[in-house]
């Protein structure tokens, strides 16, 4: 069975701990070393990590990890509505799968 990986910041380490889910806390310089030994990890099959955490440098560096790491990784949203309406994780998500940007009107 693969584990998961779950990183975020210290307020949400309770709530996976209960789960039984592996989780990473650290500061914002130590976060690309700890996703690359995650994707590093064979027994890995899921890297979730909360938008939160996540800045432009960040970003790209998983980018990167994507496309060599043979697990999953996912980005939790922010509890809530998003601070800007771009940033909102369904439509990166969107944009991610297909390559382009879509206006979304419900």
């Amino acid at each position: 069975m693969k584990k998961i990986v779950v990183a975020t910041p210290h307020d949400a380490a309770g709530g996976f701990a209960i789960a039984g889910v592996v989780h990473r806390e650290a500061a914002a310089p130590h976060w690309p070393g700890l996703i690359d030994e995650a994707a590093a990890d064979r027994a890995v099959g899921v890297i979730a990590i909360d938008e939160r955490l996540i800045d432009r440098p960040l970003q790209e560096h998983l980018r990167e990890v994507e496309r060599t790491c043979s697990g999953v990784i996912v980005v939790l949203p922010t509890p809530g509505a998003p601070a800007r309406p771009e940033d909102d994780y369904a439509r990166r998500l969107v944009r991610r799968a297909i390559g382009y940007q879509v206006k979304v009107q419900l």
